[in-house]
C-alpha cells in the first residue's frame, strides 16, 4: 500500500519521523509531502527534504493518509487539497487515514468527524467527534494517536491495519517496545 506522509512547516518531528520509520522498517511505502517547499522545517527547526510537494502528488495513488501534529498543524488549514484528500479517504472504507496529535482537531475544524471516536492532544477538542482517553485508536477507517509520547503506539497500530500481526511484533521486539 503506498502512505502519504504529510509535512507541514511547523510539522512535530518525533511523530513524523517515528510515523514514517516504523511503516518503512515494515516494508511500507511511505511518501514524504511536503505542504510547501520541498523542504520543510519542523517545530524544533530541523530541516527535512521531502520526497515530494503537495503540488505534484496525486492523493488516488495512495491507500493511506496520515497527518502529524505539532505547533504547525493549522499549517493544514490553508490546503484545500488536503481537505479534499481527508475527506475523500474518510468516505472511503477502502482507504485509510491517520491524524495525530493536534491533527485530529484539523479535521474537526473542517467537518469531518461525524460522532467519530478519536483521541486528540489533552488540551484539545475535536469539533463533532467523541473524544476518548489513549495513546492511540481506531473508529473505522481513521486512526488517531494523543501526542508525541503515542507516537510508536500509533505508527504500530497503523501498521497493524495493513499488515500481518507477525511483522508487527517482530518489528517491536527488534526496536524493543514494551
Amino acid at each position: 500500500m503506498k502512505i502519504a506522509v504529510l509535512l507541514p512547516e511547523g510539522f512535530e518531528e518525533i511523530e513524523a519521523m517515528t510515523i514514517i520509520d516504523i511503516l518503512r522498517r515494515g516494508k511500507q511505502d511511505v511518501t514524504v509531502i511536503a505542504l510547501g517547499d520541498i523542504t520543510v522545517k519542523s517545530a524544533q527547526n530541523v530541516r527535512v527534504i521531502a520526497d515530494l510537494t503537495l503540488e505534484a502528488v496525486n492523493f488516488q495513488d495512495y491507500g493511506m493518509l496520515v497527518m502529524p501534529g505539532g505547533p504547525g498543524a493549522d499549517n493544514y488549514l490553508g490546503h484545500d487539497k488536503v481537505k479534499e484528500a481527508a475527506k475523500e479517504f474518510l468516505n472511503n472504507p477502502d482507504k485509510l487515514i491517520g491524524a495525530i496529535c493536534a491533527a485530529p482537531n484539523i479535521l474537526g475544524q473542517w467537518n469531518l468527524m461525524n460522532g467519530r471516536k478519536v483521541t486528540v492532544y489533552p488540551t484539545m477538542e475535536v469539533r463533532g467527534a467523541e473524544i476518548v482517553k489513549r495513546k492511540a485508536i481506531m473508529d473505522g477507517n481513521l486512526i488517531t494517536g494523543a501526542g508525541p509520547g503515542a507516537a510508536a503506539d500509533f505508527a504500530l497500530l497503523l501498521l497493524l491495519k495493513i499488515t500481518d500481526a507477525e511483522v508487527v511484533r517482530e518489528l517491536r521486539d527488534r526496536m524493543i517496545f514494551q
